[in-house]
């Protein structure tokens, strides 16, 4: 039992952990947090217990620790890497699988395709954004919510278009479903025009009918989405006038992240301060960066 070990303590420097990428979990408790820490610090005895298939390596491998630690306060070299294309989708250049360790927390493993291992490009995507875009899932990891988590990933885009439609899906299934119905648009086209089949005819409509509609609902979803986010971006700015917005985002879950964007600073303000009163995550967080009074 990996959370039954009574040796495991660790130094709880709040704002010290922070930047190491381990932020408290919203409902994490200062022991649970702590003894998360430790097995993730002394990652072998997790690893062993995954009985992963493929060798992972440090994250230190790959990690640009310059670029990360200045736009996002984060420096998680105890994450751990997987190289292999296994499970990844031919679109896809990494991903993070999050495994539950004892019911208590998630425990995060970046997984690259070789290609990208290599620190090559990947359907135009260059090495760091992919790289940054999945530690910052990674890190998210213990945070509830996931209605922004792809507008907060795709932050780390250095491209502004990919920015703003890189978050149209919400998971890989939609984005499978996505490609599924414009495949089948096309093919029913071109089996249309060669044979001048009814079905086939048929088959285009439905099928285009179907890749217009998901299209056109995830647009309207993610401009939503994107309308509330940076309004909470800018009041983050406000609350915490000395610091990146970008970095205080990244440690809110869904609800925290309305609220910002939908009160008044006054009220804003009073929440913060009321939610350190009982929340270890709002505690680290004002220990990590200067909030207005």
């Amino acid at each position: 039992m990996l959370l039954e070990r009574e040796d495991m303590q660790v130094d709880l420097d709040l704002a010290k952990l922070n930047s190491m990428g381990f932020i408290v979990g919203d409902d994490e408790s200062k022991e649970q947090f702590e003894r998360r820490v430790a097995l993730c610090q002394d990652s072998r005895e997790i690893l062993n217990s995954l009985n992963l298939k493929n060798k992972v390596v440090k994250y230190s491998e790959f990690f640009q620790k310059e670029a990360l630690v200045s736009q996002f306060d984060l420096d998680p070299s105890w994450l751990h890497i997987l190289c292999s294309n296994t499970k990844l989708m031919p679109w896809e250049a990494a991903s993070t699988w999050l495994y539950p360790i004892e019911k208590a927390f998630s425990y995060p493993i970046l997984q690259f395709r070789q290609k990208v291992a290599s620190k090559s490009q990947y359907l135009g995507y260059q090495f760091f954004e992919i790289f940054a875009h999945e530690t910052i899932h990674a890190v998210r990891s213990n945070i509830k919510g996931d209605r922004y988590e792809e507008t907060i990933a795709f932050q780390t885009s250095n491209k502004w278009y990919r920015q703003f439609l890189g978050p149209i899906f919400k998971s890989p299934s939609e984005s499978i479903l996505y490609v599924i119905t414009w495949l089948m648009t096309i093919l029913s086209s071109a089996l249309f025009t060669t044979f001048e089949s009814t079905f086939f005819f048929f088959l285009f409509i439905t099928s285009g009918l179907a890749a217009i509609s998901l299209s056109l609902f995830g647009l309207i979803r993610l401009l939503l989405c994107k309308r509330k986010f940076h309004k909470a971006l800018a009041m983050v700015g406000k609350v915490f006038p000395g610091s990146s917005p970008i970095q205080i985002i990244i440690r809110l879950n869904d609800e925290e992240i309305d609220e910002f964007a939908c009160e008044p600073l006054d009220k804003v303000v009073k929440y913060v301060h009321k939610s350190a009163i009982d929340s270890l995550k709002w505690r680290q967080i004002l220990a990590s960066y200067k909030v207005i009074t």
